[in-house]
């Protein structure tokens, strides 16, 4: 299904994704696409490849004019039909590059780039642990067939280096900071302090259960504390919702805790917020950490990978041991108790955010796209 009027226009890079949910690299796709609509000649196109799409987020992309292809594939269905419809939008549009923004999408790639040779592909990793779970022969395709790894954080990258990728290069994630930025002038005082957590509902990974417990801890302690966690509920891990619902109960929590699914409106969200936190046990960058910053929260991160890079302990957020709700729950309480603190912490996460405006992850892509398609070596840093 094409979503954009113009059918025939050329495009040097084909971004491709499995899905379009609500999910940290599906969100900073369609910004990236937003922000690349604002740049003269910019030649994009993108493709989701199966039926799984939040009508939100496909609105955003379709709204960039960009070619657009929903291909709607349901799954379990056979791929033949569709690689063949993705040789067609490469046919279409010229396409040079393909950008896959997935494990799912990088290997739809691979057989774009066995019919036409000519093609490049960028494959970024968005987590930690991703080559991890290859298969034996999954690291010798990517080491042939990728021509630009791109690293979310220094600790993705040197997982990348580890697994012998030589041609990784390190682009930090970015959003817009503008949009999150007016959640702090519209934040109201509560009497409760309200903590946040935006994250895939996934506790093996992003430690919901941590933050749960230590919402336990501030109340015996006469905190007065309301948390929301924002995420969908995993695919990969069904137990999970159901398990953290559960300890919600047991630690009768269920006037203090709220558990909001399918949402994109995170940055009214973070202005109803006074301290926002993630409690991951692996993280490979933390997206909503920036977001949490510009819209003039102060943060608390697990002190693991990509949010330790971000969180310069005492200064732009609290970093805390990870695993311990006891240690989170100390760092909750020196905010609740030092609202100077809280404040210094915020202004300083404001200030440290500009570095990571999307314009400047989008200009970083477009001079990747160009060393590329020119031959020339990758940068790291």
């Amino acid at each position: 299904m094409l979503t954009s009027p113009d059918a025939a226009a050329p495009a040097n890079v084909l971004q491709l994704i499995s899905s379009l949910t609500v999910g940290g690299a599906e969100r900073l796709l369609v910004d990236f696409l937003t922000s690349a609509a604002s740049v003269p000649a910019a030649a994009q196109a993108a493709a989701v490849i199966n039926d799984e799409i939040h009508s939100e987020f496909a609105q955003a992309v379709t709204d960039t004019g960009f070619p657009t292809y929903l291909m709607r594939r349901p799954r379990g269905r056979r791929h033949l039909p569709y690689v063949r419809q993705l040789f067609g939008i490469i046919r279409r549009h010229r396409i040079r590059i393909v950008h896959a923004h997935n494990d799912a999408a990088k290997f739809w790639a691979f057989a774009c780039k066995l019919r036409f040779p000519y093609l490049k592909i960028v494959y970024t990793v968005h987590g930690n642990g991703d080559f991890d779970r290859f298969q034996p022969l999954h690291l010798p395709f990517h080491r042939a067939l990728v021509d630009r790894t791109i690293a979310i954080s220094q600790s993705v990258l040197d997982e990348c280096l580890a697994a012998g990728i030589q041609n990784a290069v390190l682009i930090h994630n970015g959003i817009p900071v503008g949009r999150f930025a007016t959640a702090s002038s519209l934040r109201r005082p509560s009497a409760v302090l309200r903590l946040v957590n935006v994250a895939r509902i996934d506790h093996h990974i992003k430690g919901q259960d941590i933050l749960i417990r230590a919402v336990r801890r501030c109340l015996d302690a006469g905190i007065d504390v309301t948390c929301r966690l924002i995420g969908n509920a995993s695919a990969e891990r069904p137990d999970s919702l159901p398990f953290l619902v559960a300890l919600v109960r047991e630690l009768h929590l269920a006037d203090r805790i709220v558990v909001l699914r399918d949402r994109t409106d995170i940055p009214g969200l973070l202005q109803e917020a006074d301290v926002f936190i993630l409690p991951s046990r692996r993280e490979g960058f933390g997206l909503v950490v920036l977001e949490a910053m510009a819209a003039g929260l102060p943060v608390i991160v697990a002190n693991v990978d990509g949010p330790a890079e971000l969180v310069q302990g005492g200064e732009t957020g609290l970093r805390f041991e990870p695993g311990s709700d006891a240690d989170l729950f100390d760092k909750i309480r020196s905010l609740a108790l030092d609202q100077g603190k809280s404040r210094r912490i915020a202004g300083n996460g404001r200030r440290f955010v500009e570095d990571f405006d999307i314009s400047r992850m989008r200009d970083r892509y477009f001079s990747l796209y160009e060393e590329v398609l020119h031959g020339r070596p990758a940068r790291r840093g």
